[in-house]
């Protein structure tokens, strides 16, 4: 499998390479993470590391700038929790589980602020620990 797993490295750089070119961030988080699950594969665990990290701030970028409406900036964030919950596996497998807690929160955590941006629903309902985590959110 390793051997199979390294030859794909020279596609998902090139693919990283014209998504940042063409500034495709939707198709560039997706290369980098692909990438990120190939460096896991070959026991690169830095890379991988850095490679989903990278897929993280793309996702947050594209979070940030997301055009079309309330239902796309909702769908946005619950279709993208992958490289979240892939960093968060490889903080568990190295021994870091407040870091991984923290991946999976920050990654429903985005889900959350925009589905509940997307409703009707008044603030005033929630209770004060999750308004503070949706202003939290926000940043």
């Amino acid at each position: 499998m390793p051997d199979r797993a390294a030859d794909g490295l020279p596609y998902g750089a090139r693919a990283i390479a014209l998504a940042s070119e063409s500034r495709l961030a939707n198709q560039l988080w997706k290369a980098q993470l692909t990438v990120g699950a190939v460096q896991l594969a070959l026991g690169k665990f830095s890379e991988a590391r850095a490679q989903f990290e990278a897929a993280i701030n793309t996702v947050e970028l594209l979070r940030k700038n997301a055009a079309g409406g309330l239902r796309a900036l909702q769908l946005l964030m619950t279709e993208r929790p992958g490289p979240y919950y892939s960093l968060a596996s490889l903080d568990i497998r190295d021994g870091r589980a407040f870091e991984a807690l923290a991946s999976v929160d920050r990654a429903r955590a985005r889900a959350l602020t925009s589905l509940l941006s997307s409703s009707h629903a008044p603030s005033d309902r929630l209770s004060a620990p999750d308004r503070a985590e949706i202003g939290r959110a926000h940043v």
